[in-house]
């Protein structure tokens, strides 16, 4: 979608969409300087580079006689590349240490009446908020810039029928935020920022889209086609089954700290139900000084004797181990924001048996080392820096209790691949914090989320997160409901983890893994999942019960995934509307496999209905793999128009039919076993895997 750039009669530019303005009154400011900058006139020029063919405009603002900065917009049709470069040196910057109050303004701009936005908090906020610092960055709509969140923001989407345009810094990520300001918003750098070379550029990219996700998808792909190409989407973190000691799992740290002899009580039961696991996911594994401040990574002797190793040698199991925040005491003889450090920490990561770093507690080490929050260049380096000393050792990335800043630097880390999507999923068991504030831990059940609320948030950011290329976490849950625990609502649970397209952990105590319930989560061993996470209909997050949809496209095919959340704490009832046209098809209930005639019913609150809508082709609708959460996934499985039937490749798991009669056919003329039970057809290949061809007779 094409942008529309113009300037009003003050020479400022003007963004919008076809004939509606989204931005005006685009300029500079310095919040600090007594009088307003002044503006030159315009220079026009023609380029082109990685991102194509563009038209340049620049203009020179001025402090007095003398030139102080400029600004170049560069026009790609649709996306714009806005640059404020310092023509000469700053100092006295410093406003507030805090990521809300900006030390420049680099641009501001008002906002146009009629656009909405979706928000995304950035994570952090002042540097006098008390420890761990920051909270978890939150997805917001509103209407106009009087409805923005105080918080500082990254990324902002502004939308109408008109489409959509996404907003977020394009460098400098550590430091660079949006904020509200009187009016309107300005991307700037942190209030703690003192001084700027001469020299020094602030970047802003804007792009356009149908609608909110499709532009943060076009914004994300941007800056991610200058960072470092993908490559680790088939890692076990992402394709295979975890357990997780956790918040929210049987064992937290608080309430049941995990040890060897516990954790071999897990694995042994896990491997008695035939459970095929990955990877342990183990949080707290090492010597801290308190929780979030790590004294030395490696395994804490009073939990693990043996050490990590042996042990993963003994069940043929390797880790996703957690890190937090450094201790100012830590034994690397580290301050916080020192890079060089993470090159022993990953060391430390591979001697114990880690295939990749659960790197939780970022905003924390941002919040407690002032460096990274007053000086961009070192922020940027200690970032930087942990991701390419995880990279040299091959292993990934996973970010916990980040902030935005560290999710768009990470459009240039081909290693950092997944991000939690929010809070814990402790904080949305009732039963549990209860008896937390019981043992003195009053602050835990006063962070309690009502579950239809944490699940919305999970969703919205991870339709964000996966924009910028990060499979979204969700956090560990449980297969079955733990008493004195919670997590009453597993199959539930099941169902967003699995379309979400990131990481799936179980947090089970042992033996209480429901092995059917996790069997419909995999095929052939791998996480079954869609071709992307869900995404939000816009106008149904104005309801108590929102929707949710993903797919998978197979040739000219699609499966849709739908999910109806209830986020109120009271029952609704509901009845979906599609947002999309999704030809012929027969809708089924996700849960059971059973065709439905309706999408429509009653929800508790917190509680979610899911349904799967897949191809009607010649009277026959195939759901996909029989006994599947996710039927028909984006691995193991393809299907394909054939004249007046279907073509599908199983590999050997039987594919759940509706049709009245059928014929089946194997390829090259080989036999396939057809039967028919509760009025479904069950087709699979008689030996192995293959394509079989289902017709009308």
């Amino acid at each position: 979608m094409k942008l529309n750039l113009s300037f009003d009669e003050e020479g400022r530019p003007r963004i919008g969409l076809g004939d509606e303005p989204f931005i005006l009154d685009l300029e500079p400011r310095l919040p600090k300087a007594p009088d307003p900058l002044s503006a030159g006139g315009w220079e026009r020029k023609a380029g082109r580079d990685d991102w194509g063919e563009f038209t340049s405009w620049r203009r020179v603002y001025s402090q007095g006689a003398e030139p102080l900065l400029s600004l170049t917009l560069r026009d790609y049709g649709e996306a714009i590349w806005l640059e404020v470069e310092l023509l000469r040196a700053l100092s006295g910057l410093r406003t507030r240490d805090s990521f809300a109050h900006l030390s420049i303004l680099a641009p501001a701009f008002s906002l146009a009446e009629a656009p909405e936005f979706l928000a995304v908090t950035y994570g952090l906020g002042d540097s006098d908020d008390g420890y761990p610092g920051g909270y978890w960055p939150t997805a917001i709509l509103g209407r106009g810039a009087g409805e923005l969140p105080r918080q500082a923001l990254a990324p902002l989407v502004l939308y109408s029928q008109a489409g959509a345009l996404a907003i977020a810094p394009a460098n400098w990520f550590l430091t660079s935020a949006l904020v509200r300001i009187p009016g309107g918003v300005a991307r700037g750098l942190h209030g703690a920022v003192e001084g700027l070379p001469t020299g020094f550029k602030l970047a802003t990219l804007i792009a356009s889209g149908d609608d909110p996700f499709s532009a943060l998808g076009a914004l994300g792909r941007l800056l991610r086609s200058r960072g470092e190409p993908p490559g680790q989407e088939d890692h076990p973190l992402l394709t295979r089954l975890g357990w997780w000691n956790a918040y929210g799992g049987y064992y937290t740290e608080l309430l049941r700290p995990l040890n060897a002899e516990e954790l071999a009580r897990v694995v042994s039961s896990l491997k008695a139900s035939g459970i095929p696991l990955g990877y342990l996911g183990l949080d707290l594994w090492y010597p801290y000084e308190t929780i979030g401040k790590a004294l030395r990574y490696r395994a804490d002797p009073k939990k693990y004797p043996e050490g990590l190793r042996a042990l993963r040698a003994r069940w043929d199991i390797p880790y996703v181990l957690h890190l937090s925040a450094l201790s100012e005491r830590n034994e690397y003889g580290a301050r916080g924001g020192d890079p060089e450090a993470y090159r022993a920490i990953a060391q430390d990561l591979l001697a114990e048996g880690g295939i990749a770093a659960w790197h939780d507690w970022l905003r924390t080490q941002q919040h407690l080392t002032p460096e990274l929050r007053a000086d961009p260049e070192a922020a940027e380096a200690w970032f930087s820096g942990l991701a390419r000393a995880f990279s040299q050792v091959g292993l990934p990335l996973l970010l916990c209790m980040h902030t935005m800043g560290m999710v768009l630097a990470s459009t240039r880390h081909r290693n950092v691949i997944s991000a939690r999507s929010h809070t814990d999923f402790l904080f949305s068991l009732q039963e549990v914090l209860t008896e937390a504030a019981r043992r003195g831990h009053e602050e835990l059940l006063e962070a309690w989320t009502p579950p239809g609320k944490l699940r919305a948030q999970n969703l919205i950011m991870g339709a964000v997160l996966s924009a910028f290329g990060l499979a979204p976490f969700h956090d560990l849950f449980l297969t079955r409901p733990h008493p004195g625990l919670g997590g009453d609502r597993p199959w539930e649970d099941a169902v967003l983890r699995a379309l979400s397209c990131g990481p799936v952990g179980i947090g089970d105590a042992p033996g209480m893994t429901d092995a059917q319930l996790v069997d419909k989560l995999l095929v052939a061993g791998r996480l079954a999942q869609p071709d992307a996470p869900p995404r939000p209909h816009l106008p149904s997050l104005k309801e108590d019960v929102h929707l949710y949809w993903t797919e998978r496209r197979a040739q000219d095919l699609s499966w849709y995934y739908l999910l109806a959340l209830n986020t109120a704490e009271e029952e609704r009832p509901f009845k979906l509307s599609l947002p999309f046209d999704p030809g012929e098809h027969c809708a089924w209930d996700g849960y059971t496999g059973r065709p439905v005639n309706t999408l429509a019913g009653v929800l508790p609150p917190g509680g979610m209905a899911y349904f799967v809508l897949a191809p009607e082709v010649g009277g026959i609708s195939p759901l996909g793999y029989r006994g599947k959460l996710v039927p028909a996934p984006r691995r193991g499985f393809a299907a394909e128009r054939d004249g007046k039937g279907i073509r599908i490749w199983s590999n050997g798991t039987p594919i759940l039919v509706q049709g009245k009669a059928l014929s089946a056919q194997g390829g090259n003329g080989s036999p396939v076993e057809l039967g028919r039970e509760n009025g479904l057809w069950t087709v699979a290949p008689r030996r192995g895997q293959g394509w079989i061809r289902i017709v009308r007779r």
